[in-house]
C-alpha cells in the first residue's frame, strides 16, 4: 500500500505540471 505522504503527494505533483502546462497557453 501506499503511505500517505505518496498518496497525496503523486495527485499534488500530476496537478502542479497540469496547471504549469495550462498557464503556458493561457499567459501567452
Amino acid at each position: 500500500e501506499l503511505e500517505p505522504v505518496a498518496a497525496a503527494w503523486i495527485p499534488a505533483a500530476l496537478l502542479y505540471r497540469l496547471m504549469r502546462f495550462s498557464c503556458k497557453y493561457l499567459c501567452l
